[in-house]
């Protein structure tokens, strides 16, 4: 008979038929001198023992521990920590788990804080995870024969203040911008559940050739903790504010992890993913196994052509969180659909709603906003019933469309009224909220009760500016049609300059306090809204950030995200933007100047009277509705926000009653699902596989740059040393490049330099009067990106397909946003 119990020092390769492919692995790494958690395997004996009959996908009954077996693991645990038992970990090693067909990652059980009376009950409950439910969908998806079987680690429990993974080899699917044979290091604080779990984005560490290339530093709001006063306490908690944007690892660490990963990498002969976990200053690793396709990209459908939704996507660079998706949902027409958290237009559908003959090719790129070089002929055939359907529209919508025409401040601001309405009313549930301020009731409600639809109707200055373009072309050929831009600046009140100029107000505040300047100037941003808080109530600048935080407090970066938290909750970013005004000058480009100036070279070249009367009016409309854009944004976005508000007042009640377990994880279940937990028709166990899974595609997705189509075929060519875009602010500008995916975390932003930013919504409004130039990967001229570096007369270029991932922070780049592309100068 087989040894039912091998210390985890005296396995080899040879060993994995019998004690799992983890456990063999473990050993392994003992041999070649690396720290691990010192343990024992309970071998494929233990198992047989208990699972004597042969075994296939039907869920045996669940047995009791044999007091033999429990007599044995006793005795390894006196043999191997003597009196003082640790905290123990106890971790599957399943027959075929870790190779190189199949890893198994996440599909069976793993047990923490586990001491020796609950031990028996742990090693049962591993054994039984071979039959859950993603445990046999993931033997079924991946064609997995290997028998059943599974092997038992228990070693003591590392108290990892920082944990994570480390791919010796960066997967295809992570990054774009990696070199051959870097290593990717991804980290978190505490122990490494919060991150296989999907719960938290971690920090990421590209190392190659010993020296870290690239970093990006995520928000940490949750760890899993690694150090229990008491074993059955809350295991997810709060990060600290002033540690959630801080670097869990320095850059020698992160060189020393790929070290460790490049030398198992060379033993085992291919590239491995690799656990690992910091406990105080001394590295340990958790597992190795070879990379599998864990990382690869999403999945997207395969039947129907499929374009990216710029009014939407352009706000934000992750994907929208499941509960989102599906509220959202319910409220958009019938035109498009969600992949993979993304928002896609259905083309052909589109290609019914538009009376010209393009190629699908063109089609895509009109959707896409990029209007230049677009040469179609009009069908005749489509035009009649496109008319028709639109004079129907029009008797239904024909009035409030006028009514937008010629909105007042006042009126705009009364959907606050209705906000506070829908907010306190406690028999308004989320999706009733949702629906009831996004859709209303009738189109003769006073217009500021639809500001969703407001918003939309403010998007003809899209038809407008292409008229102008026509027009400019005809009336005025050697007009520069790149200070079109300047022609359009709003000389209407917006809030996203009323923002930036409060915020500027408020740095002042800050400037005039030198306890205030000197905390903002020289602490962790993290940190800050901590040192704030201990200033007194009725201080100057604390009663001036409250004012800002009643006014702008609905706002956030990624806003149309439920699962984001608002500016109310979470001071921290507001604070932590404080110190770029600070540092700046304070000077900014005279955008009223620019638009003068603009206006009157126009009026120079166009000697007709009655054709400048009808290009300032199309002017003056056009500058209208780009305020009025802006400005409905502020307010429909409350929507939002009260929906968020009454989703966690639903997740309070739920994790109270055990029906959840952790903070938003009602972002990560569908609506329907959460009116069943609180019917009480669904409980935890129902729905915890859920949540973690589409946590885990969630991460998976974020991990990707969303294609611009789908099924469609779009090519777009750049050099070696330049990227190309589109023009949404014309200009020149050189600098240093500052990529920056939350502007939250920036702290480093100075006067001058380039933004690099995947996307931007009115939460990173406040980084543009620092910026020389602003660089953006999904966006268009008509994006907020571009109408912001408008406002402020700075270049901007958007639609730079991988621009956050080809330029690296502390680059000097020349952006030539006129010409449509930026070159990076030295690398």
């Amino acid at each position: 008979m087989r040894e039912l119990i091998r210390p985890l020092s005296s396995l080899t390769a040879e060993d994995a038929p019998f004690v799992g492919g983890k456990a063999a692995n473990l050993g392994a790494l003992i041999r070649l001198e690396h720290r691990v958690p010192e343990g024992f395997v309970i071998t494929l004996e233990g198992f047989r023992q208990h699972f004597p009959a042969d075994l296939d996908g039907h869920k045996p009954t669940r047995p009791v521990m044999q007091v033999e077996s429990i007599r044995a693991v006793q005795e390894a645990l006196e043999a191997q920590f003597g009196e003082n038992r640790p905290a123990l970990a106890v971790r599957s090693s399943a027959i075929g788990e870790d190779g190189m067909a199949a890893s198994f990652a996440g599909q069976h059980a793993t047990y923490y804080y586990i001491d020796e009376a609950t031990l028996p009950a742990a090693i049962v409950d591993c054994w039984m995870s071979l039959w859950s439910g993603p445990a046999l969908a993931y033997r079924t998806e991946h064609d997995v024969t290997t028998p059943f079987g599974m092997a038992v680690i228990v070693q003591r429990m590392v108290q990892a203040s920082r944990s994570g993974v480390c791919f010796s080899q960066t997967p295809v699917a992570a990054c774009t911008f990696a070199t051959n044979g870097s290593a990717l290091i991804e980290a978190t604080w505490g122990l490494g559940a919060a991150l296989v779990d999907g719960r938290v984005t971690p920090d990421q560490f590209w190392v190659d050739d010993g020296e870290l290339l690239h970093s990006r530093i995520a928000r940490k709001r949750f760890k899993v903790a690694e150090n229990l006063t008491y074993p059955t306490s809350e295991r997810l908690q709060p990060v600290p504010a002033h540690q959630q944007a801080i670097a869990c690892l320095t850059s020698s660490e992160a060189v020393d992890i790929a070290s460790n990963a490049l030398c198992i990498e060379q033993h085992f002969g291919c590239p491995q993913d690799i656990e690992w976990a910091y406990e105080d200053d001394a590295l340990y690793l958790l597992q190795t196994r070879p990379i599998t396709n864990q990382l690869a990209a999403p999945l997207v459908p395969t039947d129907g052509r499929w374009v990216l939704f710029k009014p939407i996507v352009e706000n934000f660079h992750e994907p929208l969180s499941p509960m989102t998706v599906d509220l959202v949902e319910r409220v958009l027409p019938n035109v498009g659909k969600f992949i993979n958290g993304r928002y896609y237009l259905d083309i052909d559908v589109l290609a019914k709603a538009v009376p010209f003959e393009f190629e699908i090719e063109q089609l895509a790129d009109l959707a896409l906003f990029r209007f230049d070089g677009l040469d179609a002929k009009l069908d005749w055939r489509r035009l009649l019933p496109i008319i028709g359907i639109m004079l129907v529209g029009y008797l239904g919508v024909g009035s409030f469309w006028h009514r937008t025409s010629h909105v007042t401040s006042k009126a705009l601001a009364k959907f606050t009224e209705r906000v506070d309405i829908v907010r306190n009313n406690a028999s308004v549930d989320a999706l009733a909220a949702l629906k009831s301020l996004l859709l209303g009731h009738h189109p003769w409600q006073p217009v500021g009760h639809y500001m969703l639809q407001v918003n939309v109707s403010a998007g003809r200055y899209f038809t407008l500016i292409g008229i102008l373009k026509a027009l400019l072309q005809r009336f005025a050929p050697d007009f520069d049609i790149s200070r079109i831009g300047e022609l359009c600046r709003s000389e209407h009140d917006t809030f996203s300059q009323e923002m930036v100029d409060d915020l500027q107000a408020l740095a002042g505040t800050a400037g005039q306090y030198v306890a205030v300047k000197d905390a903002i100037l020289t602490r962790e941003p993290a940190a800050l809204a901590t040192a704030i808080s201990d200033f007194e109530s009725q201080h100057p600048f604390v009663t001036e950030l409250q004012e800002f935080i009643n006014r702008y407090g609905h706002r956030c970066v990624n806003e149309m995200d439920l699962n984001t938290p608002r500016w109310r909750e979470d001071a921290t970013p507001i604070i932590a933007m404080l110190r770029s005004y600070l540092a700046a000058d304070g000077t900014a480009a005279d955008a009223h100047g620019l638009h003068l100036s603009a206006r009157d070279a126009l009026h120079q070249q166009v000697a007709s009277h009655a054709k400048r009367k009808l290009l300032d009016y199309l002017i003056g409309r056009t500058s209208y509705y780009i305020a009025l854009r802006e400005n409905s944004r502020h307010y429909y976005v409350m929507a939002f926000d009260v929906v968020r508000h009454k989703l966690k007042l639903m997740e309070q009640e739920f994790i109270y009653e055990g029906r959840l377990k952790c903070a938003d994880d009602i972002f990560f279940l569908h609506w329907i699902e959460a009116v069943q937990l609180a019917n009480q028709q669904l409980d935890w166990l129902d729905i915890e596989d859920r949540i973690r899974q589409r946590r885990q595609a969630w991460q998976a997705a974020a991990r990707q740059r969303p294609p611009e189509t789908i099924n469609v075929p779009i090519e777009r060519g750049e050099g070696p040393d330049a990227l190309s875009g589109f023009c949404a602010s014309p200009g020149y500008a050189e600098g240093i490049a500052r990529v920056v995916l939350d502007p939250t975390l920036s702290t480093d932003l100075e006067p001058g330099d380039i933004l690099i930013a995947p996307d931007t919504d009115p939460g990173w409004t406040p980084l543009f009067p620092t910026a020389g130039a602003v660089v953006v990967g999904i966006g268009s001229f008509l994006s907020h990106a571009g109408t912001v570096a408008r406002e402020y007369g700075i270049p901007c270029l958007v639609d730079v397909e991988g621009c956050t991932e080809k330029i690296l922070s502390g680059q000097r780049v020349r952006v030539y946003a006129t010409e449509g592309f930026v070159e990076v100068v030295d690398r």
